[in-house]
């Protein structure tokens, strides 16, 4: 959850009006517009989005696109001299007018070093490398070492 919300601020901050799915659909039901949870979660486990709900996103709530974020790893492992951080993200974006992919970018930093800071770190080097290659940006070079602060391959 704190990945999710790092990366809708990061895109919010980018192009305004992103929104992260667990304070949308509380206050979709507040207002008496209850968006089906089920449906969703189905879709991003690769499930089709149905038209039906796709047209309800899109006129009940003005939805556009739903983008979805999977963690894929979130481990630690010894590297030659430390341990080796390291978080891969993947996100996709599907169209609700159309029903089609229209962008997949995947962020896989490995940190090394900071010890006690490293989950940190890392989650912040994956928001930041994900973003970046959501808006085509080059990535960063992995794996960042980190030496009293100073990144090395940013």
């Amino acid at each position: 959850q704190a990945l999710a919300r790092g990366v809708t601020r990061e895109l919010d901050d980018r192009w305004g009006s992103v929104f992260e799915a667990g304070a949308f659909l509380g206050q979709a039901a507040r207002s008496g517009s209850p968006i089906p949870v089920e449906r969703l979660e189905g879709t991003a486990a690769g499930a089709p989005l149905d038209r039906e709900l796709a047209e309800a996103l899109r006129q009940g709530h003005g939805i556009q696109t739903l983008i979805f974020l999977d963690v894929r790893a979130f481990d630690q492992e010894w590297g030659a001299e430390t341990k080796r951080t390291r978080i891969k993200l993947v996100a996709w974006a599907v169209d609700l007018g159309q029903l089609q992919l229209i962008w997949r970018a995947t962020s896989t930093p490995e940190v090394e070093g900071e010890s006690g800071r490293s989950f940190q770190l890392a989650s912040e080097a994956a928001i930041q490398g994900l973003v970046r290659a959501i808006l085509g940006e080059p990535q960063p070079a992995w794996p960042l070492t980190i030496f009293n602060g100073i990144f090395n391959g940013r």
